[in-house]
C-alpha cells in the first residue's frame, strides 16, 4: 500500500518547496489548497487528489518563521538587502538588536 502524504498550501511560499522536495522522494500527495488557487499547479503526476477549501486554517495550520528564498515578496528583509547591496545603496535599518534565526525556503521544504 502507497502511503499519501497530506500538503496544505501546496501553492505558498513555502508549500511550493515542500511539494518540490515530495515529488523529488517519489511521494504520492494530497494537497489542500484555498479555492481559486487550484489552478497555479501544475500537472503533476505524483499529485494524488487536490482538496479546495475557503479556510485552510481550519483544515491544519503550521507556521515557519524567518523564512527566505525564490517566491519571497521583494518587500520582505533578504530581498531588500539583496537589492540595496546590487544597487550600491545604503539599507535602511532598525538598531539590529533582534535575532532572527533566517532559514532558505529550500531548506524548510526538505
Amino acid at each position: 500500500m502507497t502511503s499519501v502524504v497530506l500538503l496544505t498550501g501546496a501553492t505558498g511560499f513555502v508549500g511550493r518547496q515542500v511539494l518540490r522536495s515530495l515529488g523529488d522522494r517519489d511521494a504520492l500527495v494530497r494537497v489542500v489548497v484555498r479555492e481559486g488557487k487550484q489552478r497555479q499547479l501544475k500537472a503533476l503526476d505524483f499529485i494524488e487528489k487536490i482538496v479546495t477549501t475557503t479556510d485552510l486554517f481550519a483544515e491544519a495550520w503550521c507556521r515557519l518563521f524567518y523564512l527566505h528564498g525564490e517566491g519571497e515578496d521583494a518587500r520582505r528583509l533578504v530581498p531588500y538587502l539583496r537589492a540595496k547591496l546590487i544597487a550600491g545603496e545604503p539599507a535602511e535599518l532598525t538598531s539590529g538588536k533582534q535575532i532572527r534565526d533566517y532559514l532558505d525556503v529550500r531548506d524548510a521544504g526538505r
